[in-house]
């Protein structure tokens, strides 16, 4: 950049000096040919004067007599006097007398007839010339007049005089003027280099401002000096760069909200590119699919999904640059249900071409499938206790109302579904409950062991029935207070000792244990009864399944009890297990904080 600002303030000084030299050169030679002109002018109007002057000495009559002593004489003489060369011809050029040479030397003198000025003279004309002397070896200015005698050309005078001195005016003119071209670019070049060094100094300035702009750094400016061209210029820049920075600032924030926006969106988003290149990913599409957007950016749709379908919706929409939905089912360790659409943007292969949205729809497939099996559970576990309840009712209608005996048992039986139906609809209401957070828990400190304590008298006589032994191990294990909503831990204690009595063998065995397990007690209810499959023992905290339908119905059983307990521990922030093996008996644990 230093370079490029020396090189310009070089060629600025150098052009001035260019300039300043033909301009003071022309003016040079103008001059010098115009005091040329005119010093010639002036010494032809000087020498025509000197040599009628002459005339009136040199008369036609001495030429006529050729008396060559005295015209010697004559033309020295005058010669001498007048610091004028004169020379004297006859009619043929033959020269008479020259001031110049001896009066020996004058007859060996060459014939001037052929002289310019001389032909002109004995033409009867004045001529004049300039040309070099080779007898006076310097260049001279010749002058000749005719003389003439009644009309009659007799001879020619001529005078000349050496340039010299008119060479020297016009050196003595010159000689200021190449001293002014000297110091004038003498100045030129010190005055340019003031004047370059100051204006490549701000060009510097304004290019290295410049280069940062293109490297997008728009926080300096350039400072404006004078009122000049390059003023106008670094504010016009100025400005572009406060408009730019302020676009750029604009286009960052939305970029920032548009990624934000990209990133923590929950459905999948995939960019792709004409040949359905994997150019972006958010996080939701990672998930989803199980990829990591490092390794599969700049990769074939194809190769990271494995999906065929996939691959073809995306293709066909950035074909048509339309909008394409489909749902279908990926085949990942764990079965998905997605809803994709794609759609094309573009069709240029250097840009992002189309984009997938993806939908993870599993959980409202599970939803729904849930929905409609409660729907058919409840109305399963409805329909039976009513449809027993309407035929005893019709029957008792029809006439048995008046046999004591029958009608009890009937009644006894009506009673029993109704009961069956109260605690059913009384599940379901605490059921829904829990899960809306209508009531929400009441923690209080609570002991578990003694809470324990207040509950097992509850099935003294369903445990008698059955001969059952149950071993109470939480008051040795000496467990510290929790914090719990006291009617809700009761309810999940009465539904894990309901079953464990109910599905128990005869002569049986229930233990109630507990243990501190990183921060959480863990309370578990385990038996000795029928026991569970091991393909339903993940199911049974789903609402209404129940592991054999016609047993639990025998037992009073709505196959909800399990679910009630799982949402209330969720909702104290533990979790809930089962381990059982058939015809052994099943363990039933949940953890609850401390």
């Amino acid at each position: 950049m230093g370079g490029t600002g020396g090189k310009l303030g070089r060629k600025i000084a150098f052009s001035y000096v260019i300039f300043f030299t033909v301009v003071l050169v022309s003016a040079d030679l103008y001059i010098s040919k115009k005091l040329e002109t005119r010093g010639e002018s002036e010494l032809r109007k000087s020498l025509i004067a000197f040599a009628k002057t002459f005339e009136q000495t040199l008369t036609p009559s001495l030429i006529q007599s050729r008396d060559l002593p005295r015209i010697y004489a004559l033309t020295k003489a005058l010669g001498e006097a007048s610091g004028l060369r004169i020379t004297v011809t006859d009619p043929k050029g033959t020269v008479l007398g020259d001031s110049e040479r001896t009066f020996e030397e004058v007859p060996e003198m060459e014939d001037h007839s052929q002289r310019p000025e001389i032909k002109w003279a004995l033409r009867g004309e004045i001529g004049s010339s300039m040309r070099y002397s080779t007898t006076l070896r310097t260049g001279m200015m010749y002058l000749a007049l005719p003389l003439t005698e009644t009309g009659n050309i007799v001879g020619a005078l001529r005078v000349s005089l050496s340039l010299q001195s008119a060479n020297d005016i016009v050196y003595s003119v010159r000689r200021p003027i190449w001293a002014a071209l000297i110091a004038g670019i003498g100045c030129v070049i010190l005055l340019g280099a003031i004047l370059s060094g100051s204006l490549t100094k701000r060009i510097r300035s304004v290019t290295r401002i410049a280069l940062l702009y293109s490297r997008g750094n728009f926080s300096e400016r350039i400072p404006l000096k004078s009122n000049d061209e390059l003023n106008i210029l670094s504010k016009a820049m100025n400005q572009m760069a406060s408009a730019l920075e302020k676009r750029l600032s604009e286009i960052e924030r939305e970029k920032a909200k548009l990624s934000a926006i990209v990133r923590n969106m929950a459905e999948g988003v995939i960019a792709v590119s004409r040949s359905r290149k994997i150019l972006m990913l958010n996080p939701s599409a990672e998930k989803i699919f199980g990829i990591s957007g490092q390794v599969s950016v700049g990769k074939l749709l194809i190769e990271v999904i494995r999906s065929r379908k996939i691959d073809e919706t995306v293709s066909l929409a950035i074909e048509k640059q339309s909008l394409l939905s489909q749902d279908l089912v990926l085949a990942t360790p764990k079965e998905k249900h997605l809803r994709v659409n794609a759609v094309g943007i573009s069709s240029s292969e250097s840009e992002i071409c189309g984009f997938l949205v993806v939908y993870d729809v599993t959980e409202m497939r599970r939803l729904e499938k849930m929905r409609q099996d409660f729907v058919a559970n409840v109305s399963h576990e409805l329909r039976t206790p009513l449809t027993s309840i309407k035929g005893f009712v019709e029957t008792l209608l029809s006439g048995v109302f008046h046999n004591p005996v029958q009608s009890e048992k009937f009644l006894k039986i009506i009673n029993e579904n109704t009961e069956r139906l109260h605690r059913l609809i009384v599940n379901l209401l605490d059921l829904s409950k829990i899960e809306s957070q209508k009531n929400p828990l009441q923690p209080e400190p609570l002991n578990l062991s003694a809470e324990l304590e207040k509950i097992l008298p509850m099935f003294a006589s369903p445990i008698r029935e059955k001969n059952l032994s149950v071993e109470n191990r939480l008051p040795a294990a000496a467990l510290p207070e929790i914090r719990a909503d006291k009617d809700k831990l009761h309810q999940v204690f009465v539904n894990l000792l309901d079953n464990a009595v109910k599905f128990n063998k005869t002569n049986g065995r229930i233990v109630i244990d507990a243990r501190l397990l990183e921060g959480k007690i863990q309370v578990s209810v385990r038996d000795t009864g029928i026991g569970i499959p091991k393909d339903a023992v993940g199911r049974i905290f789903e609402r209404f399944f129940t592991v054999d339908k016609a047993r639990t119905r025998e037992f009073g059983g709505t196959g909800l009890g399990l679910s009630i307990v799982k949402h209330i521990v969720e909702a104290h922030g533990g979790s809930v297990s089962c381990e059982s093996e058939p015809e052994t008996g099943t363990t039933v644990a949940f953890t609850l904080p401390i």
